[in-house]
């Protein structure tokens, strides 16, 4: 299975350098390919737990997660996630 989304902003080596070593931690990665400004994820068809991961990631990053929606699952743990940035969540101030 792959994913393309948009490439995130970096602010040092480092911050690039954590972004790429959370993504290869997540369930069911193969590889990451850099397209322009885009990167193409691809995962081992079993994605328990990668979506619900790649979402969490893609949030911190302030990556917009629309091209994860056909793959969202029931969590209702991550459900305001789906709509909301993460600082918003996290501070507990998204809106219904």
């Amino acid at each position: 299975m792959e994913v393309t989304f948009a490439g995130p902003v970096f602010f040092s080596e480092i911050d690039e350098a954590m972004f790429f070593a959370w993504l290869e931690r997540v369930p069911g990665f193969v590889s990451v390919q850099g397209h322009g400004c885009s990167l193409t994820v691809t995962l081992t068809n079993d994605r328990a737990g990668a979506i619900a991961e790649l979402l969490v990631l893609l949030r911190r990053w302030q990556v917009d997660p629309a091209p994860l929606r056909p793959l969202r699952g029931e969590d209702p743990y991550l459900s305001s996630l789906w709509e909301h940035p993460i600082h918003e969540v996290a501070a507990g101030t998204e809106e219904p």
